[in-house]
């Protein structure tokens, strides 16, 4: 079993994406906006593999992760299998790409965040595929 994890991680790693199932780690870009830290969801969410759909009215993105549902707009909360969750900021479109708050990555995907102001970098890492248990 071990072996089938570390040849996964290793051909996603290979490809250029970071494998979901035996934990992964991302690094992704920092862009500061009304001076908080956001990053680029919809970039993370390719990056991962992940497929999600954007609503047009009211205008939020759809995605699925470890079995629950998100829902995200650019209002101050998104909901996460049916639970409003507050967000230290809003989110924001741009063009077509969603933009947000570091927390809400950390309560979307259950990871850990290592922010790098001086680079402008965010790390984001997991153990874990699915939500750990309650």
């Amino acid at each position: 079993m071990r072996r089938r994890i570390l040849g996964l991680t290793l051909m996603g790693l290979l490809l250029g994406a970071a494998p979901v199932g035996a934990g992964w780690s991302l690094t992704l870009d920092v862009t500061m906006y009304q001076g908080q830290p956001y990053i680029l969801l919809t970039q993370m969410i390719r990056q991962l593999g992940l497929t999600y759909q954007i609503s047009p009215e009211p205008r939020s993105l759809l995605l699925t992760y470890g079995g629950r549902e998100v829902s995200i707009t650019n209002g101050p909360v998104m909901v996460i299998s049916e639970q409003l969750i507050p967000l230290s900021t809003r989110p924001y479109w741009q063009g077509g790409d969603l933009w947000v708050p570091l927390d809400a990555v950390q309560k979307i995907f259950y990871v850990r965040v290592n922010w790098r102001v001086r680079t402008q970098e965010a790390t984001f890492t997991t153990e874990h595929e699915a939500p750990p248990p309650r």
